[in-house]
C-alpha cells in the first residue's frame, strides 16, 4: 500500500475518532443545581440563596433590546414563604450608578427594568433590604443577545460537527473509494482498506447522531429524573407560590416514642355528687336552679318541710348537671334531687392491651386532645390501672365489653376552663420514658406510594428531590423518620402531594451557582 493510500485512509479514521470524543463542559461558570428552562430559549433563569433568603431571577434576552424586564421571586430560605415586605433593587457591577428599584406585584414577586448600554454579558448585584439584608452577585448574564437551546445549556440539544468537517470527510471517502476502484485492487490489503474506510464512516455517522452526554438526564416536573433511589422534581418558583408549598429545616432531636389511643372522659373520684332527699316531705326550692348553674359547697339548694324546715345543702362546689325536682313536690327519703359535677377534675379511661399496656404503666406523662376542641392540648398524668371495670353505658348494656378482661388505664387531666366533660371521646398520647435521636416531621410531609413512604426535600430554588423514608415512630402530631434524610434538609411539609403531579418543565443540565455576599 502506497503512502498516499495510507494518508487517504487515515483521514476518515481521524475524523471519526475526533467526533467520538466527549465534548467538554462550557468553562468560565460554576455548575450548580439544574435549573428549569421554559419552552422559550431566550428565557434566562438564575437562582441564589443565603441563610435568610432564596431568590430566583428571570428575564428574556432578545437581540437588540436596550433594557431587561426582570422578575424576581423572593422567599424565606427555611420555610419557602413568599416575602413581600422587603426592598429589592438591582445594579450593574460595571456601570457605575445604574440601578433599578423593584416593585411588588404579588406576594414574593418583584419586577424591575434594568437598562444597559449595549448587548453583551453583565454582572448584576441584587440587594434585599428590610428586617434582614443580603446581596447576591449574578455573573455572566446575557443581555441583548438572542439565545439558543445550546447557549442556555439544554440537555436535549444534540452535539454535531460543523458542516465543513462533514464535507472534508465525505470528499476524502469519495477520493479513496475512487482510487481503489480505478486500480481494481482485489488484494487482501485493499479489502482491509475498504473495511477501515467503512468503519471510519460508520463511526462518524454514529457520533453525529449521538447526543452529548449530560450530568443530569432530561425530565419533567410531573415526571422525574432518577438519581439512584431518589427522584428529582422541577417546579418553577411561581408555581411554588401558587401551590402554597412550605418547608421546614429538620434537625436531629432527642424524641420519646408515644402510645396513642382513644379513651373517654369520666368524673374524677369525689368530683361528682348526687343529692337525695333525706326524709319524706314537701320540697320548697331556694331560688331557681337549672342545668349549668354553678353552686358553692354548703349552699342551700332547697328546704324540706317535715315538721320544721330542713335545709338541703350542696355537698361540693361545681356545676349543676341534673335537676330532678320541682317546687312544692312531695318526695320520699332517697329520691334523687340534684347531680353536681366539679368539672375542674376529670379522668380519662384508656383501654390498652398487650405490650402497649405494659409500656403505658411504666410512663407518667401524657397529653389529651379532642376533635371537638381543635388546636387544644391538655396535660395529663398516668395513674395506673382502674381498680374496677367501667360500667357499661346505655348503648353497650347487655353487650360484651371490648376490654372486659382488663381494666382501663386511668389518666388524670388538667381540665383547663372545664372544656372536657364526662362522656366525651378523646385522643390520648402517652410519652415513653426512653428517648432516641431521630428526625421528626409533621405527618403532612410524608407521602405514601406503591414503592413506600417518601418525603420531598427542597435541594435547590426550583428543584425538589423525592427521597424514600421509613416511619419509625409517632410523637404527638409528628412522625419520626429513618432513611435518606439528614439534618439540615429542607423538607416540604405543606402541599407535598401536589409535587407529584406538577406540570412538566424542561431541565437545563447546568446553571450558574450564585452565592450571597454577607
Amino acid at each position: 500500500m502506497t503512502m498516499r493510500m495510507r494518508l487517504l485512509l487515515a483521514v476518515p479514521l481521524m475524523m471519526s475518532m475526533l467526533a467520538a470524543m466527549p465534548a467538554r463542559s462550557h468553562e468560565g461558570h460554576d455548575h450548580g443545581a439544574p435549573e428549569p428552562v421554559a419552552s422559550d430559549p431566550n428565557l434566562v433563569v438564575r437562582s441564589a440563596s443565603s441563610d435568610t433568603f432564596e431568590v430566583v431571577m428571570k428575564y428574556r434576552s432578545v437581540r437588540g433590546m436596550k433594557a431587561a424586564a426582570v422578575t424576581i421571586y423572593v422567599s424565606d430560605f427555611a420555610t419557602n414563604t413568599p416575602i413581600d415586605q422587603a426592598r429589592v433593587s438591582l445594579r450593574m457591577a460595571s456601570s457605575g450608578p445604574v440601578t433599578a428599584s423593584a416593585i411588588v406585584t404579588a406576594p414574593g414577586v418583584y419586577e424591575a427594568t434594568m437598562p444597559f448600554d449595549k448587548p453583551g454579558r453583565y454582572t448584576l448585584i441584587l440587594a434585599i433590604a428590610g428586617s434582614s439584608a443580603a446581596e447576591f452577585a449574578f455573573q455572566d448574564l446575557p443581555m441583548g443577545e438572542a439565545l439558543t437551546a445550546s447557549t442556555v445549556g439544554s440537555p436535549t440539544a444534540s452535539r454535531s460537527l460543523p458542516w465543513w468537517w462533514v464535507a472534508v470527510v465525505l470528499t476524502a471517502l469519495i477520493v479513496t473509494v475512487a482510487i481503489i476502484i480505478r486500480r481494481r485492487a482485489i488484494r487482501p490489503v485493499s479489502r482491509t482498506a475498504i473495511m477501515l474506510v467503512m468503519i471510519g464512516a460508520g463511526g462518524l455517522l454514529v457520533s453525529q447522531r449521538a447526543p452529548a452526554k449530560e450530568a443530569v438526564p432530561p425530565a419533567a416536573a410531573g415526571g422525574t429524573a432518577a438519581v439512584g433511589l431518589t427522584q428529582l422534581h422541577y417546579v418553577p418558583k411561581e408555581s411554588q407560590f401558587f401551590l402554597g408549598i412550605r418547608t421546614i429545616v429538620v434537625q436531629l432531636e432527642s424524641l420519646r416514642a408515644r402510645i396513642n389511643g382513644v379513651g373517654h372522659v369520666v368524673p374524677e373520684s369525689g368530683a361528682l355528687a348526687k343529692v337525695a332527699a333525706p326524709r319524706d316531705g314537701k320540697l320548697e326550692p331556694v331560688g331557681r336552679l337549672r342545668v349549668g348553674d354553678r353552686v358553692r359547697q354548703g349552699q342551700v339548694i332547697a328546704n324540706l318541710l317535715v315538721i320544721d324546715q330542713l335545709p338541703i345543702r350542696a355537698p361540693i362546689a361545681g356545676l349543676v348537671a341534673e335537676v330532678h325536682f320541682a317546687g312544692g313536690q312531695w318526695v320520699r327519703a332517697g329520691d334523687p334531687l340534684l347531680v353536681i359535677l366539679d368539672e375542674r377534675q376529670v379522668r380519662v379511661e384508656l383501654p390498652l392491651f398487650g405490650e402497649n399496656l405494659n409500656l403505658a404503666l411504666r410512663t407518667r406523662d401524657a397529653t389529651v386532645t379532642s376533635t371537638a376542641l381543635p388546636g387544644m392540648e391538655f396535660e395529663a398524668r398516668v395513674l395506673g390501672l382502674a381498680p374496677t371495670l367501667p360500667e357499661p353505658t346505655g348503648e353497650t348494656r347487655g353487650e360484651p365489653h371490648a376490654g372486659s378482661s382488663i381494666p382501663p388505664v386511668m389518666l388524670t387531666v388538667v381540665n383547663r376552663s372545664g372544656l372536657l366533660r364526662p362522656g366525651m371521646l378523646v385522643e390520648t398520647s402517652l410519652e415513653l420514658p426512653t428517648a432516641e435521636d431521630l428526625i421528626a416531621v409533621p405527618e403532612s410531609a410524608v407521602i405514601y406510594q406503591e414503592s413506600g413512604a417518601a418525603v420531598f426535600v427542597h435541594t435547590a430554588a426550583e428543584v425538589f428531590e423525592q427521597r424514600p423514608v421509613r416511619v419509625v415512630g409517632r410523637y404527638g402530631n409528628r412522625v419520626g423518620l429513618a432513611g435518606d434524610i439528614r439534618s439540615g434538609d429542607r423538607v416540604v411539609v405543606e402541599r407535598a402531594q401536589a409535587l407529584v403531579s406538577a406540570p412538566p418543565v424542561t431541565i437545563a443540565a447546568s446553571a450558574d451557582s450564585v452565592r450571597s455576599k454577607r
